[in-house]
């Protein structure tokens, strides 16, 4: 029989557990992005933040990984580990084994991930049409009079070539 201590130091650990990961699994996998569907080769929420990392800091040990994401949320060593190696799997970064901590990087540049996502969404939810996400971009009521600017200079860019 557990003593009362015993039992709520595991049930301590337990929530500092769930809670150390809680980022990971609140709602930043959809329906067919969840770990082991292998059915999805783009990178999900999570895989994009590490990439995010990578693209900014340049080819990263697992530990030069979390640092930089537990500025903005908690994380685990193993639970960046484990993203690293699904992400390996799915051809998303590379690995370094020269070293006695093991390096990644990401496989693909930054702006060839982003064309790609943008091209998944609009076949998914666009029905393939560039324009309609485009569009709907615009309609946002979030934009502000310098993403207006930015957005009327590429159009005008375009339009003199």
């Amino acid at each position: 029989m557990q003593s009362m201590g015993t039992r709520k130091q595991e049930d301590s650990r337990a929530t500092d557990d769930k809670d150390h990961r809680s980022w990971l699994w609140s709602g930043h996998f959809t329906k067919g992005e969840r770990m082991g569907d292998e059915s999805r080769k783009g990178p999900t929420k999570s895989e994009l933040a590490i990439l995010q990392v990578l693209w900014e800091v340049g080819p990263a040990t697992v530990n030069q990984i979390q640092a930089e994401l537990q500025k903005t949320r908690a994380i685990g060593y193993t639970t960046v580990l484990k993203l690293l190696q699904l992400m390996l799997e799915k051809d998303l970064v590379t690995r370094d084994e020269a070293a006695r901590s093991h390096v990644y990087a990401p496989k693909e540049k930054q702006g060839a991930t982003r064309k790609s996502l943008v091209a998944d969404l609009a076949a998914r939810a666009f029905g393939g049409s560039t324009a309609k996400l485009v569009m709907q971009a615009l309609s946002e009521e979030s934009l502000t009079d310098d993403d207006r600017a930015e957005i009327e200079s590429i159009l005008k860019q375009m339009r003199e070539k």
